[in-house]
């Protein structure tokens, strides 16, 4: 597909006829070095919410009627973004990105990232494969385009690949070379490896960097203070609980980019995720308890046997 319209610095934008790039000057919109917009297709939005500075940026809209849109941050965006047809590519307040973040949105499918998550070098996130594969036996299709959700304050390591139906809930950490083939991880996981899995439960995370540490930091910081939060070490903003109230499921949020039709009006209910402020918008709903079974004659009888071997073998 042809080029139609391209931006690489604020004076084109007036240029633009069949997309449309939204910011606010008052907040402060900057397209600093090594920046390109380009649009192969028509009614395509860049919406900037806010304080928004690209730098060493691509994003490509390379079909109709996607939108990306971008959350105030006092951190400056790094972005390879490829669009094609009716996506969405979301992220919140806050988000940092100590490299460019690669991500290609196909097949009608989206990225939505919540606020406060941290990027490292050479991440990928993907909705695609994108090529088709078929079971031999029935002629179907086996790997569907699936959408993408990362919650809030979620720290990715270094060359992390997030693959197509992956959700990622609050307050995790995917560790460095890590795949994330499509799983669903629940709040406050370490997951790593490849094949990835979760490593670690009920941890949590706080963004400072210890590449400057003296021996008195390492020493000060082994275990977490209420006093740190005075130093900006802050646990309470980094815990997140199931809020019945406050939850947010994923699966909603992909109910209600399918079920708006219009760019516009997929854009007004992006603004309304943005302004959702609940701490706990983006947690896993807790797994009921197992139930135990009732106890009848047989399994009294399974459980004496087994308590009678286990003695004998003794």
């Amino acid at each position: 597909m042809s080029v139609r319209e391209r931006v690489t610095c604020i004076e084109d934008i007036a240029s633009l006829k069949d997309n449309t790039i939204v910011f606010s000057e008052a907040d402060g919109f900057e397209i600093m070095d090594e920046v390109e917009i380009v649009f192969s297709g028509t009614n395509n939005i860049l919406f900037c919410d806010g304080r928004v500075k690209l730098r060493e940026s691509m994003i490509r809209f390379e079909g109709d009627n996607s939108i990306v849109f971008l959350s105030s941050s006092s951190h400056i965006y790094r972005a390879n973004f490829t669009l094609y047809n009716n996506n969405v590519l979301f992220i919140d307040e806050d988000c940092y990105f100590s490299d460019v973040l690669n991500a290609i949105c196909s097949e009608q499918k989206h990225i939505i990232i919540g606020k406060e998550c941290l990027f490292s070098f050479e991440v990928w996130v993907r909705t695609a494969d994108p090529h088709l594969v078929y079971s031999k036996a029935t002629n179907r299709r086996l790997n569907p385009s699936k959408s993408v959700f990362l919650g809030d304050h979620i720290w990715v390591g270094q060359n992390v690949g997030i693959l197509k139906g992956s959700r990622v809930h609050s307050g995790c950490i995917i560790g460095g070379h890590a795949l994330l083939p499509g799983k669903t991880i629940p709040s406050h996981c370490l997951f790593a490896g490849n094949p990835g899995q979760v490593i670690k439960e009920d941890i949590f995370w706080e963004g400072k960097s210890v590449h400057g540490w003296t021996d008195w930091h390492t020493r000060r910081f082994q275990v977490y203070n209420e006093k740190d939060a005075e130093l900006g070490y802050t646990k309470g903003n980094c815990i997140y609980e199931y809020d019945e109230e406050q939850h947010l499921p994923f699966d909603e949020i992909e109910k209600n980019l399918v079920n708006t039709v219009s760019v516009e009006e997929k854009l007004e209910y992006l603004k309304a995720l943005k302004d959702n402020r609940e701490v706990n918008r983006f947690t896993d709903k807790p797994k009921p308890a197992p139930v135990e079974p009732p106890m009848t004659f047989k399994r009294k009888i399974r459980l004496w046997l087994k308590k009678w071997i286990l003695r004998i073998l003794k």
